[in-house]
């Protein structure tokens, strides 16, 4: 789960995320074909555990997202997370 705690932050993805509306896609997805969904401070969304995701702040404030995730117990793996200034 990714809670935007502060700011905004435009999350790119290549699956729908049910529940709530993206501001582009056509329901096909698809390695090809991203998805737009505008989040803005106080707002949350759980991430599929299949597809490519990207965060990008298009604002001028700065943006802080918090990430959250649940592992089964006795498993130490933990989901990679990759960060780009």
């Amino acid at each position: 789960m990714i809670l935007v705690e502060s700011g905004s932050a435009t999350l790119l993805i290549d699956h729908a995320i049910d529940g709530i509306p993206a501001s582009t896609g056509d329901g096909t997805g698809g390695p090809d074909f991203i998805y737009r969904y505008p989040l803005l401070a106080g707002q949350r969304v759980t991430l599929p555990a299949i597809g490519t995701i990207q965060f990008r702040n298009d604002g001028d404030e700065s943006s802080t997202l918090l990430l959250i995730s649940l592992v089964a117990e006795g498993d130490l793996s933990l989901p990679t997370v990759l960060a780009r200034s």
